[in-house]
């Protein structure tokens, strides 16, 4: 099973690791409404460190795509974006026809 990066303890950053062990060590002092609050507030800040690395992975994966894509242009030659974008339409409704059964007409018989 995939679980999300931010759960993962494995899969911490430095920083959310220290937040997740503060939050351990405050749990550990006791029970009181302000370990509790403060509790609540390492939790919010594990959370806010995660959306900052999660957005920073999502942009580097962008980043890959985009780099990508333009290797796949140059590779095609003198293709522009709208050409390429036409052939991903046509090949993803290819492949909805194929799904739905329809004949695959590509081949010769």
């Amino acid at each position: 099973m995939n679980f999300p990066r931010r759960i993962d303890l494995q899969r911490f950053t430095p920083a959310e690791k220290a937040i997740f062990d503060a939050t351990d060590e405050v749990e550990r002092a006791g029970a009181h409404p302000l370990l509790t609050d403060a509790v609540i507030l390492l939790g919010q800040a594990r959370e806010k460190v995660a959306d900052y690395v999660d957005s920073q992975i999502e942009k580097k994966n962008m980043n890959e795509s985009i780099e990508l894509i333009q290797k796949l242009l140059a590779i095609l030659g003198n293709v522009d974006l709208e050409t390429a974008k036409t052939w991903l339409e046509v090949e993803a409704n290819a492949e909805k026809l194929r799904a739905e059964g329809h004949e695959d007409n590509t081949s010769e018989k």
